[in-house]
Parts: structure tokens; sequence; C-alpha cells
């Protein structure tokens, strides 16, 4: 159906317009041009900030999880290390370690 309604239909020439309209009406111009290129150049810089700041969080979050795992790993002899240490009591008097109130 559709290759015999392109068989019938009449060639056209694709640089012909309508009547009455000239070039300078359908085309972006030179305005049109200048405004395309910004806004590609807009988002081309949107994009590298975005990946900028994805890499910085990818590389923070690596960094915690070390510092993480390190803190685990010294964990126990930092705490055996406070428990042998007296704390020492508040200006008031108080056991810092004591939450009795």
């Amino acid at each position: 159906m559709l290759t015999l309604y392109l068989q019938t239909a009449a060639p056209s020439d694709p640089n012909d317009l309508m009547p009455g309209l000239e070039p300078e009406q359908v085309s972006p111009g030179v305005i049109g041009f200048f405004a395309t290129f910004f806004v590609v150049l807009a988002l081309t810089a949107l994009i590298l900030d975005f990946m900028r700041r994805q890499r910085r969080l990818r590389y923070r979050m690596a960094y915690a999880r070390e510092r993480e795992a390190a803190g685990r790993t010294e964990a126990p002899e930092s705490r055996e290390e406070a428990a042998d240490t007296p704390q020492e009591p508040t200006s008031d008097g108080q056991d810092p370690t004591d939450f009795t109130e």
C-alpha cells in the first residue's frame, strides 16, 4: 500500500518553498546558530562539571571506606587503652562515665 502511494506521488524539488516564503524566513540564520552554539557550550560545561563532581564524590567515598577499615583494625587496641586510662572528673566533680542522671 505504501509503495503504491510512493510510486504515484509526484516528485517534488526539496528546495521549493511554499509561495510567499523567502529562504530567510524559514532558516534560523546567524542568531539561531549562535543560540544553538551557546546551548551546546553550556551543556558541555554542565556535563564536565557533573563528571568532576561525581569523580570527587567517588574518591571521597573510597577514602572514607579506607579510613573506616583502618579504624576497625585499630579500634580494639584503642578501646583497651581507653579502658586502662582513668577518667578525670569534670570541673563540677562528676565522673564523666557516669550517665545515671
